[in-house]
């Protein structure tokens, strides 16, 4: 019997979603169509019984331990080489990891295409911080990807506990006629950076690079450990990229992987812009990426309403075969709407798209016989009332398509359990350490005092002292500095040797722990 998860998740997530299909050739459509029809070479989509309604510890395998990672979707027309760092939380105690990169990307259309040409990859593994560790390919650097093909690196041994935040940094080379291959806005994470183009050829792979001004990302498709716990294999569109999300502690956007990578490992496989009738034409290297998950998120909703609802189910029933004998996820469809006041009220909206289709297909969903395990019944946490074809308000979405930061926490407030997936295994709970020392020299002239440094990635504070108002620190890179010069400093000894100036800073990591330290800057001239 199917278990229907009802109060439900985060909000669909915004990107640059097409509200019409991505190639909507008759002849096309016809032989899918036809293909749907006659297909004979998979197996019969089975109904969940209970067994697989509830999380089964798994034997170990190798499967996906991280967080954040995303397969490219964006082809450089001249660029060849890149590099830069993404951060990405744990989900299991590792004392080696293996990483995955592809040298292929999805275009717009849904269509997996290669890059062009071979790609040349290195990479290095920074835990705890400043401790880089090199990833080797079959006992060798760089690793060699063919053109459209996938690489995975050799074990790299590096201890890491559950739920610890680290850095994969990685620079790429293409020959040939290979071009570059990335993610626009794909986390908006200020942790992550990517330089793009010559810029990324002479910088040494492990340097600290500006923030990550150019919405930029590259992250591995996978990072890979031998585990126990359930992983997940997500694929859709916008919606469960989460391009529109808005970067937090957590380190997740999008409404899938905000529920499901608080607790385990995911690839990340979607695109934005794609429907079900484009993961049919076009999926063989993302199903190859199965074979290291337990799970599969299938998210084709909103661009699914384009097309005749009889015609989606064929589609997503063949995609189901596309992953025997894994449990199988989907969910029901947010509204699209206009609105004529920003979506501040519920008069104020109307309807747009195909409302008749999504909610055809939303009862088709709500049914039993789709061929999910299970049903996440997210429509129903954004829509003002089922079938309204209204989102919530206000605050709920800010282009009617997709839905905001607002309403992914709002819905995460009202979580299902969680267990039916993976057990909640035990957090983070050692503390950081600031590395830096307490006693600091800085000259009355500049503003700049230092830098501070932890073991580990997470977020700097001021948190009182004496003279805390004469300071300002960067949250992210710890730099600590004077609001202006000592020696302009009112009411104060100008700055002359030997004044000294307490502030008391914090350092929390990313799960919620922190240390504090009193600084001590000393003026030397």
């Amino acid at each position: 019997m199917r278990l229907i998860w009802t109060n439900l998740i985060a909000p669909i997530l915004a990107a640059l979603i097409c509200l019409h299909p991505a190639d909507t050739a008759q002849a096309r459509m016809n032989e899918t169509r036809q293909s749907v029809e006659d297909s004979t070479d998979t197996p019969n989509i089975q109904r969940a019984d209970a067994t697989t309604s509830v999380y089964r510890q798994q034997q170990p395998y190798l499967g996906a331990v991280a967080t954040r990672t995303q397969i490219p979707a964006v082809r450089s027309a001249t660029a060849t080489s890149m590099m830069g760092y993404t951060y990405h939380d744990t989900r299991d105690e590792l004392t080696a990891i293996k990483l995955l990169f592809t040298n292929w990307y999805v275009n717009s259309r849904g269509n997996e295409m290669g890059s062009g040409g071979p790609l040349f990859i290195r990479a290095k593994i920074e835990y705890p911080a400043g401790i880089f560790t090199d990833v080797t390919f079959d006992g060798r650097e760089p690793g060699i990807a063919p053109d459209g093909a996938s690489i995975v690196s050799d074990f790299t041994q590096v201890h890491i506990p559950a739920f610890k935040r680290f850095k994969v940094h990685v620079k790429r080379v293409w020959s040939g006629s290979g071009r570059a291959i990335y993610n626009q806005s794909w986390a908006h994470s200020p942790e992550d950076t990517l330089l793009v183009g010559p810029d990324s050829e002479t910088v040494p792979l492990g340097s600290t690079l500006l923030s990550n001004a150019n919405g930029l990302a590259a992250p591995p498709a996978a990072i890979l450990g031998i585990t126990t716990r359930p992983s997940m294999l997500v694929i859709g569109d916008s919606n469960e990229v989460g391009t529109a999300d808005t970067y937090d502690r957590s380190g997740l956007v999008g409404k899938v992987n905000r529920l499901f990578g608080s607790r385990i490992g995911y690839i990340n496989a979607a695109r934005g812009s794609e429907s079900s009738y484009n993961f049919v034409q076009s999926h063989s290297r993302r199903v190859q990426l199965a074979d290291y998950t337990t799970h599969i998120y299938i998210g084709h909703t909103t661009n699914d309403t384009n097309f005749i609802t009889r015609d989606v189910i064929r589609y997503l029933e063949v995609i189901a075969r596309y992953f025997p004998e894994k449990t199988l996820i989907s969910s029901t469809a947010s509204p699209i709407t206009s609105s004529l006041d920003g979506w501040k009220t519920l008069e104020q909206q109307t309807p747009r798209g195909n409302e008749t289709k999504r909610l055809e297909q939303n009862r088709w969903r709500r049914g039993n016989e789709h061929p999910f395990h299970h049903m996440l019944e997210y429509a129903d946490r954004v829509e003002s009332t089922r079938d309204s074809g209204r989102w919530k308000v206000p605050g709920y979405t800010s282009d009617g398509v997709h839905g905001s930061q607002i309403a992914a926490l709002a819905a995460l407030e009202d979580m299902f359990d969680l267990g039916l997936v993976a057990f909640e295994p035990v957090g983070d709970t050692t503390p950081p350490t600031i590395l830096s020392a307490g006693h600091i020299k800085a000259k009355s002239s500049e503003r700049v005092v230092t830098t501070l440094e932890a073991d580990e990635s997470g977020t700097w504070s001021i948190h009182g002292g004496r003279d805390a108002a004469r300071f300002t620190i960067d949250p992210l890179n710890g730099a600590l500095q004077f609001v202006e010069p000592a020696a302009d400093f009112k009411g104060s000894p100008a700055g002359p040797a030997g004044s000294t100036y307490t502030v008391n800073i914090r350092f929390t990591d990313h799960a919620g722990l922190f240390v504090g330290k009193t600084l001590f800057v000393a003026i030397t001239d």
